[in-house]
């Protein structure tokens, strides 16, 4: 596969997903959001490539980093490609520092875990396990974002909504659904603080950000999700509005994942502040 087959391949991957939305088969973004939880540190070109080349896989990596770790790529087993950056090393005039400069792409291999053989899997990320500490670990984040949290009464079955710079939530909710609307209203927070939620576009900005509390709850080893979301709400006008509503989606939650993970560590380190 070179460069021009890899990106086909994110264009054809993007074209299945919009025939199948409209042909009414949702399931099928429940299976790219949930690989896009387990690589949100890579590029929304690669999570694509990732999916359409092997959706059941949970961790990947180069022949030689398995090697490192102990496992080895079984003969016959077909790589799985993906898009390197080229860069090269540049120097800050004013700040006399390097920095890496990303000059064009490569595509290289990587395996899943299941075409290898080996020694244990190497520990899993901080941020799965205990959803207790994963939801201060968020609440954390709110704080060093510096939007305010209210826990108060909401009417009916509203759970939360946002203000900008301010969340209110449910005071009745469990530490998961907590956690899962929380996720949803930091979502709304980051991505649609500029626009004004009107009935035309509020089913695309409920479900982008349903889409995000998903990602990020997966991640965290949350499964007890409601997938309610009307993903048609992602494809009604356009591939083009379903690629762009996926591509913010991956950042956000990109982003949202990377916050509460640093702040996992400092726990693990005892640098934790109070929310």
């Amino acid at each position: 596969m070179n460069k021009q087959d890899a990106m086909n391949t994110v264009t054809n991957s993007l074209d299945d997903l919009y025939q199948a939305l409209r042909a009414g088969r949702y399931e099928v973004m429940d299976k790219q959001l949930e690989v896009t939880a387990r690589f949100h540190r890579y590029s929304f070109n690669n999570v694509m490539l990732i999916y359409k080349q092997c959706p059941e896989a949970t961790l990947v990596a180069g022949f030689h980093t398995w090697k490192k770790q102990g496992r080895w790529v079984r003969s016959g087993e077909s790589g799985i490609a993906i898009l390197a950056p080229l860069t090269k090393r540049k120097e800050d005039d004013n700040e006399r520092e390097e920095d890496s400069l990303v000059m064009g792409f490569r595509i290289v291999y990587v395996f899943d875990v299941s075409q290898t053989d080996g020694d244990a899997l190497m520990e899993e990320a901080p941020i799965l396990g205990d959803p207790g500490r994963n939801l201060s670990a968020l609440l954390n984040v709110y704080r060093d974002l510096e939007i305010k949290v209210h826990l108060t009464k909401l009417p009916g079955t509203v759970q939360g909504y946002s203000l900008g710079g301010e969340v209110r939530v449910s005071d009745d909710l469990d530490d998961i659904s907590l956690f899962r609307v929380l996720s949803h209203e930091l979502a709304h927070e980051l991505m649609h603080k500029t626009i004004r939620c009107t009935s035309e576009n509020k089913p695309l900005l409920e479900t982008e950000a349903e889409a995000v509390a998903f990602v990020v709850a997966s991640a965290c080893g949350v499964r007890c999700l409601d997938r309610s979301a009307d993903y048609i709400a992602l494809h009604e006008g356009s591939q083009i509005l379903l690629e762009n509503s996926l591509e913010a989606i991956h950042k956000t939650s990109s982003s949202i994942l990377g916050m509460i993970e640093k702040q996992v560590v400092n726990f693990d380190n005892g640098i934790a502040q109070a929310a």
